[in-house]
């Protein structure tokens, strides 16, 4: 079965959960949200190795057991993914080794969409999982304290990114200069985009949400039920 990497940052604070304990060790389903979201790769990628990215006890508590390896936290979630690559400096991998990335507050990732990402790594530098965007966009200008309608682009042109996103290790190390790190840079496949990369995407599933909210929580445990 294929090696890869795996960075998993969880140094988020949650502040928009309203809880007073980090919102990765809540649980979904009866279990901790980052524990579900690791478990899924080691159950259906035994082979992958794990680096989740925190300075939390409670996320570290919550991993017991599990063969992961942790980096420090950084201020924002470009940096703790920055701290993830380096410390795999350490390891033993091929500059051509795939690496992905996943957000740690997707627990319901599934393996096809994991495998989609795997696949377009083999044809391409970098590659993301997205979703076909459902809603109605508008672009907006602004005129003192108005906001005006521009105009309405295209659906059809525009996908709703997820992760796992994913580089080849030495194309990564290229592409995550520290000094483009900030609030401009929303998420990993950005920084190929800077320089000049072509990024692939391949299906993801609306299944594959991100828990944010208390609503998220419910809304997960929904989708298990169904599932």
């Amino acid at each position: 079965m294929e090696k890869f990497d795996v960075i998993i940052p969880a140094a988020g604070s949650g502040t928009r959960m309203g809880s007073n304990i980090p919102k990765l060790v809540m649980e979904v389903g009866g279990k901790p949200i980052i524990r579900r979201t690791v478990e899924t790769f080691l159950d259906n990628f035994p082979c992958c190795r794990i680096t989740v990215v925190t300075a939390e006890d409670a996320i570290k508590e919550a991993l017991t057991g599990l063969p992961v390896r942790f980096a420090p936290g950084g201020a924002s979630r470009a940096e703790s993914v920055y701290n993830g690559l380096k410390s795999l400096e350490s390891l033993d991998i091929e500059s051509r080794g795939k690496v992905l990335v996943h957000d740690g507050a997707r627990c319901l990732i599934d393996k096809d969409t994991i495998q989609r990402v795997l696949d377009a790594l083999e044809r391409f530098e970098a590659a993301t999982c997205g979703v076909p965007e459902k809603n109605t966009f508008k672009k907006i200008t602004r005129r003192g304290d108005d906001i005006i309608v521009e105009n309405t682009p295209s659906r059809c042109d525009y996908y709703e990114v997820q992760t796992p996103q994913g580089y080849r290790y030495d194309t990564m190390l290229k592409c995550f200069d520290p000094s483009l790190i900030g609030d401009s840079v929303t998420d990993d496949v950005m920084f190929a985009e800077i320089k000049g990369i072509e990024v692939a995407i391949v299906e993801g599933s609306y299944s594959n949400i991100k828990i944010t909210t208390p609503e998220d929580i419910s809304f997960a445990e929904g989708l298990l039920t169904i599932g």
